[in-house]
């Protein structure tokens, strides 16, 4: 039907219905086809392009993920999720560069600082600044001296370091 009539609004809403209960059950590929014919549909579809993107991390696809959680972000620039979910997908990957440009994005907009410090300073410590990492943490714990994720990541990357002695 969304093929014959993709301009109707109410095949859209219930193939989006459908897409979320085949999720919902684990049947992926279905989810997928008609998610596809959802964006085919409507280019600008969100809620389509998140879903698809959940469903390739899901089965293990990073870069198809990465692919649409970035056309959310392109449709969306305030998408928290979808730029936090990019972060982790770039962390997973090991690509510094575009994990820190969503972790400051993310801190910038005021949203997911504690896993975006985290992160930010993970990466500097495996891409060789460890430092830097240090440092970093340090000055965001001296304005929250009780935050205990920074301390728990601060802990990691100086044992990281075999650094036992700070």
């Amino acid at each position: 039907a969304l093929e014959l009539r993709p301009e109707k609004d109410t095949l859209r809403f219930n193939a989006g219905n459908i897409a979320a209960f085949l999720m919902k059950n684990e049947r992926f590929i279905d989810a997928m086809v008609i998610l596809e014919t959802l964006i085919n549909a409507d280019p600008n579809n969100l809620n389509a392009f998140h879903n698809l993107a959940l469903i390739h991390w899901q089965l293990g696809d990073s870069q198809k993920a990465i692919e649409c959680f970035s056309k959310v972000i392109q449709l969306n620039p305030q998408d928290v999720f979808a730029y936090e979910s990019l972060a982790k997908l770039y962390f997973k990957s090991k690509k510094a560069k575009e994990t820190i440009r969503c972790c400051k994005k993310l801190i910038e907009m005021g949203e997911a600082v504690n896993i975006s410090v985290s992160m930010i300073a993970q990466v500097m410590n495996w891409t060789g600044n460890y430092s830097g990492a240090v440092k970093l943490l340090e000055n965001y714990l001296q304005n929250q001296p009780e935050n205990d994720v920074w301390w728990f990541v601060l802990s990691e990357i100086h044992e990281y370091r075999n650094n036992r002695k700070a």
